[in-house]
């Protein structure tokens, strides 16, 4: 009879074993399936990383091709303003310089018809006191 109890006990235990035997291999199978689904979310997730990474590293290689466009633009019209400017320097010196030198003609011409004026003036005075002069010897005469 307690041989019969003892069996009867390594029965149970058996049956208990092979219950945990078949939940362990049961959590052994969900640990498998949870680490495949990890692994493919870990997967899916790089892959859409990768993807967001390379359109960000596309949408950065446009803007700094744009950025060096612009900048490229920016100087060609900095030159292009810096030779405007450097012409319209050049005619306002050569305007300037032009302006001078008919000035200092004109003076030039002026000094000497003022020159002439004078001398005139100095020969109508010579003339007008040699007339006044005669003018009195006649009526001294007369």
């Amino acid at each position: 009879e307690e041989i019969s109890k003892e069996r009867g006990k390594t029965a149970a235990v058996q049956l208990q074993c092979g219950e945990f035997r078949s939940e362990l291999a049961n959590l052994k199978g969900l640990l498998q399936t949870e680490r495949a689904q990890h692994a493919s979310d870990v997967q899916d997730r790089q892959r859409q990383w990768n993807l967001e990474k390379d359109e960000l590293s596309t949408e950065i290689q446009a803007i700094m091709s744009q950025l060096k466009d612009v900048q490229a633009e920016e100087e060609s019209k900095r030159r292009q303003l810096e030779a405007q400017t450097a012409d319209q320097l050049r005619m306002a010196r050569e305007e300037r310089e032009e302006y001078l030198r008919k000035f200092e003609q004109e003076k030039s011409k002026l000094v000497a018809d003022l020159a002439a004026l004078d001398a005139m003036r100095s020969d109508v005075q010579t003339a007008l006191n040699d007339e006044v002069i005669s003018l009195r010897r006649e009526l001294e005469s007369v």
